[in-house]
């Protein structure tokens, strides 16, 4: 055992240093002798100082548990414990400049890492062939067309704005100009037919052939695609495009906030309605398309103030 004690102490009781005190549940320290005179004949014990009541044999377990813990510590403790504190009973653990991950570890957890990412990606494919299989009208947002400030749902149906740009994957088919996102379907054939939750900013909503809309620049603002059809509701006002071609219509004093769309592509024609608890279904606009290449549902923000679109159905 190592000589180096903590200094001694002096007893309360006979003044006299104590080397190894005895310390009371209250946190008061007396010598050996003087407890033991206090003990005789006495049935209850009380701390001298703060009169709390103790139990004689647990001081001096803990005496004796003190003593041996104090001759380890000076033993074994002072290459690992870099708390200055002699008091702390090493309450913390080992100083972090003492603490390495080996490599190996270090290249474990990166590998988990890059599996995780990759089951991810792995389980969101499959999800979308389920749904596509499954229900050939469903509809969902294409995370890979997503504009970096706008955010996607985990159920991939809700849109919202985002102050924050994201760190999205850079891919070929991401807008970077304008608040945009397009289906993550195609449709070249049938009926199909879709609500639309808007809410917040003004919107742009329809279809458009994804090849034939940029992704950068001011082409590739939905409104002017040239194989697009779709309606913009902004400044009280609502206003159709039909490839690029604007024709204003009524001034709508609220927001449409509920849109119906029906694409058939057999009668070859995008109809929109807006939908309300007050006047039910009311007809806004009509398209005849006139091309043969897939269809996506298109999406554009016009601010980002609140602005928000869920697919109900």
């Amino acid at each position: 055992m190592s000589s180096a004690q903590a200094p001694p102490l002096h007893c309360p009781t006979c003044l006299q240093l104590c080397p190894a005190p005895v310390w009371l549940p209250c946190g008061h320290a007396f010598c050996p002798q003087c407890l033991q005179s206090m003990h005789q004949g006495l049935d209850r014990h009380c701390c001298p100082q703060c009169r709390a009541e103790y139990h004689p044999h647990y001081c001096y377990c803990y005496w004796y548990c003190n003593n041996l813990c104090n001759d380890h510590c000076n033993d074994h403790c002072n290459d690992h414990c870099n708390d200055p504190n002699p008091n702390s009973h090493h309450h913390m653990g080992p100083g972090r400049s003492n603490i390495q991950t080996s490599p190996a570890v270090k290249g474990t957890d990166a590998e988990l890492e890059r599996l995780g990412k990759e089951f991810r990606g792995r389980f969101t494919e499959v999800q979308r062939a389920l749904r596509n299989a499954f229900n050939p009208s469903e509809v969902t947002f294409d995370p890979e067309t997503l504009h970096p400030n706008l955010l996607l749902s985990d159920d991939l149906k809700t849109v919202t704005f985002s102050a924050k740009k994201q760190e999205y994957a850079t891919t070929g088919k991401r807008f970077s100009s304008f608040l945009q996102v397009l289906s993550t379907q195609s449709f070249s054939s049938g009926q199909h037919r879709w609500e639309l939750q808007l809410d917040g900013a003004p919107w742009i909503v329809g279809m458009c052939v994804a090849s034939a809309l940029p992704r950068s620049g001011l082409p590739s603002a939905l409104e002017t695609c040239p194989q697009s059809w779709c309606l913009m509701w902004n400044q009280n006002q609502l206003t159709a495009f039909d490839r690029s071609k604007a024709t204003a219509l009524q001034k709508s004093p609220g927001a449409a906030r509920r849109l119906e769309l029906i694409l058939d592509r057999e009668a070859k024609y995008i109809s929109l309605h807006q939908l309300t608890q007050t006047t039910g279904r009311c007809h806004l606009h009509s398209f005849n398309i006139c091309t043969e290449e897939p269809l996506h549902l298109a999406y554009r923000m016009l601010s980002g103030d609140k602005g928000s679109v869920t697919i109900c159905s």
